[in-house]
């Protein structure tokens, strides 16, 4: 599942301001690659109990950009706090 293009050009479009402060920021990709991440589980998840078929994908696609491209303003901190309580559980 292709998510990192359509996931930057659907934030450039719904909230052009937090993807202008995350790009100038230089934390875009970083941004991007976690919720590349959190997709892409969420899509193995989705597709587990299903047969591999291209509608199943297509649906399963579908499920996870319906839930993942959201954009609020306030979309970085909720990362950072995602990310901190990852490196949290992992060090321990």
């Amino acid at each position: 599942m292709e998510f990192r293009h359509p996931y930057m050009v659907a934030m450039q479009d719904q909230n052009p301001k937090l993807y202008r402060r995350l790009r100038d920021s230089g934390d875009l990709d970083r941004l991007v690659n976690l919720k590349a991440q959190e997709a892409s589980r969420l899509y193995r998840a989705i597709m587990e109990h299903k047969p591999p078929t291209m509608q199943n994908e297509r649906e399963a696609e579908e499920q996870v950009r319906s839930l993942m491209f959201e954009f609020p303003d306030d979309l970085s901190q909720k990362l950072d706090e995602k990310a901190a309580l990852l490196n949290e559980k992992i060090v321990r």
